[in-house]
C-alpha cells in the first residue's frame, strides 16, 4: 500500500495533463460560483427544474488590491478573529513571546520576521483577490479573515512539522482548511511565490466553498493553475 504522502505525490502527477481542462473550468466558473456550490450543483426543491434565470447577486471586484497591500501590526487583542484552529495553537506554542501579529484587509498574519511577512502579505492579498474573480465569488462569501502562520527558517518548520504530525513532512508549505502554514524560504531557492499562491488558492476556495471538498485531482490541479496564472498577471 502506498502511504498517504506518495499517494499525493502521485496524484500531482496526474493531475498535470488536466490542467488545461482547468483553465476552462476556470473561464466557466464565474457563472456558477454565484450559487455558492459550485462546483457541487445544488439540489432542486422536490420535483422542480432550476430556473433558466440566474438570480440577481452582487458584482465580484474587478479591481485588483494595490501592489503595497498594507500590512498593520496588532496586539494579540486587537485582532479581527482569535478563533485558532487546533494546528494554529500548535504552531503559537512553539516560543510563544517570539510571534508577532499583523492584519489586512483578508487575512491574520502570525510572523518571525516583519519583512517576509510583508512580503506574503502583498502576494496573498493579490491571489485572493484572483482566485475569487475566477471563481466569480463575491467579497461575503469569503468574509471572514484566514491566519497565516510564517515560520521562522527550515529548522523551525520542520520541528513544527514533527509535533503537528503532519503526514506530509516533505512538504515546504500547506494548507488545512482556510489556514495557511508557511516556510517560504523551505526550498533553498528563495522566496517561492509559486508555492504561496498554490497554498493560497486551497485557503481561499475552502473560505468560499465552506464543508465542500473538492475531489483530489481538481483540488490540486485547479490551484496549480492558479498559481500559474497568479504568477503571468501579477
Amino acid at each position: 500500500n502506498q502511504s498517504a504522502s506518495q499517494q499525493r505525490i502521485c496524484s500531482c502527477e496526474i493531475v498535470r495533463p488536466v490542467v488545461a481542462t482547468l483553465a476552462l473550468l476556470g473561464s466557466c466558473a464565474s457563472s456558477f460560483a454565484q450559487t455558492k456550490d459550485w462546483p457541487f450543483r445544488a439540489q432542486s426543491p422536490a420535483g422542480t427544474l432550476p430556473s433558466a434565470t440566474p438570480a440577481s447577486s452582487p458584482l465580484t471586484n474587478s479591481t485588483p488590491p494595490p501592489f503595497g497591500a498594507t500590512m498593520r501590526q496588532k496586539s494579540w487583542d486587537q485582532l479581527a478573529n482569535r478563533d485558532i484552529s487546533y494546528v494554529g495553537s500548535q504552531a503559537l506554542a512553539m516560543n510563544p513571546r517570539g510571534w508577532y501579529h499583523g492584519e489586512t484587509e483578508n487575512f491574520i498574519i502570525h510572523y518571525r520576521n516583519f519583512s517576509d511577512a510583508l512580503q506574503i502579505a502583498r502576494e496573498i492579498e493579490f491571489d485572493i483577490w484572483y482566485v475569487a474573480k475566477t471563481l466569480g465569488a463575491t467579497k461575503e462569501q469569503y468574509a471572514r479573515k484566514s491566519h497565516v502562520y510564517v515560520f521562522q527558517d527550515d529548522n523551525e518548520w520542520r520541528i513544527f512539522v514533527k509535533e503537528a504530525h503532519h503526514q506530509e513532512s516533505w512538504s515546504h508549505s500547506f494548507a488545512v482548511r482556510d489556514d495557511l502554514f508557511l516556510n517560504v524560504h523551505g526550498t533553498g531557492k528563495g522566496f517561492e511565490s509559486h508555492t504561496l499562491a498554490h497554498e493560497t488558492t486551497h485557503a481561499v476556495v475552502a473560505r468560499i466553498y465552506r464543508n465542500r471538498h473538492w475531489p483530489v485531482w481538481l483540488s490540486e490541479g485547479f490551484a496549480d493553475y492558479m498559481a500559474d496564472a497568479c504568477g503571468a498577471v501579477r
